[in-house]
């Protein structure tokens, strides 16, 4: 754990600090120590979709859950980020 733990509402500040995570519509609803557990959502927007009318995220619009996810349990565990070097999803 950080020496100084980041607390909901900054890791949420932190969040949308970034245009990129306000386009995106992301949010942290939660985080848990007992579990080591971090709730993130991504709030469904016709501007990310797949194609028009299919309700359906945009694959890339995952990966960048998937690794802003992974960057923020990062940020409240030690207290900072960590840059992706490498991600590949299939």
């Amino acid at each position: 754990m950080a020496s100084t733990p980041v607390d909901l509402d900054t890791l949420n500040e932190m969040l949308l600090d970034c245009p990129f995570h306000q386009v995106l519509g992301l949010n942290i609803e939660s985080t848990d120590d007992a579990t080591d557990t971090l709730v993130m959502r991504l709030h469904f927007d016709e501007r990310i979709s797949r194609a028009e009318g299919t309700g359906q995220h945009h694959g890339g619009v995952i990966a960048s859950l998937i690794d802003i996810a992974g960057d923020f349990a990062l940020i409240w565990q030690l207290g900072h980020g960590v840059p992706t070097i490498n991600f590949r999803t299939d």
